[in-house]
C-alpha cells in the first residue's frame, strides 16, 4: 500500500523513467503547437492544399449536378482532414518520442481528439487563425498527455476526468439554448 502525501498536495506515483505529468503536458503542448505551425507552412507553401476535387476537369450534367458542390465539399474535406490526421500522428509519434513523453502512442492518438475538444470549448474553427488553432493544439495534447501520464494517481485521473466531462457536458447544454 503506497504512503499518503505529507501535505495532500502529491498527485502522482512515483514511476522511474517517466517525467512528470505537468512536463509531459508542457512538451506535449509545444509538440502540438509546432505540428499547427507547420501545417500551416505546408498549406502555404503548397498551392491546391486544402484538397479541391473540382476545377477544368470536372464535368456534370443532368439534376445529379446540384449535389455535386456539397459532394466535393465532402471529398474535400475528408481528404484533407485524413491528410492532416495521418501527418500529425507520423509527425508526432517521433517528436514526442525524442522529448521523451513516454508512452506516446496515447497522446499520439489523443492529441488531435483534445485538439477538436478545446476547438469545440472555445466555440472556434481550427480554420479561423493560425494562432488560436496553435493554441488549440497546445491544450489539447497537453490535455491528452496529463490524462494519460504513467505517473498520474488514478483518482486524480478519474476527477480530471470527470471534471472534462462535466465541462462538456455544462457546454453542450449552454450551446443548445
Amino acid at each position: 500500500m503506497s504512503e499518503p502525501a505529507a501535505h495532500g498536495t502529491d498527485h502522482t506515483v512515483s514511476r522511474p523513467g517517466h517525467r512528470s505529468p505537468l512536463v509531459r503536458s508542457l512538451l506535449a503542448g509545444v509538440i502540438g503547437a509546432v505540428l499547427v505551425l507547420a501545417w500551416w507552412l505546408v498549406f502555404q507553401a503548397i498551392g491546391g492544399l486544402p484538397f479541391f476535387v473540382d476545377g477544368d476537369d470536372f464535368r456534370c450534367e443532368g439534376l445529379g449536378c446540384a449535389a455535386a458542390p456539397l459532394g466535393a465539399l465532402f471529398v474535400n474535406l475528408m481528404l484533407t482532414t485524413a491528410l492532416v490526421f495521418g501527418g500529425s500522428v507520423a509527425a508526432s509519434w517521433p517528436l514526442l518520442r525524442l522529448a521523451r513523453v513516454d508512452p506516446v502512442w496515447p497522446v499520439v492518438l489523443l492529441g488531435p481528439v483534445g485538439t477538436l475538444f478545446m476547438a469545440w470549448l472555445a466555440d472556434r474553427t481550427l480554420a479561423n487563425a493560425t494562432a488560436s488553432a496553435a493554441g488549440m493544439a497546445a491544450l489539447g495534447y497537453a490535455l491528452a498527455a496529463y490524462l494519460t501520464a504513467p505517473s498520474l494517481r488514478r483518482n486524480t485521473r478519474v476527477l480530471l476526468l470527470v471534471a472534462v466531462l462535466g465541462i462538456a457536458i455544462v457546454r453542450a447544454a449552454t450551446s443548445a439554448v
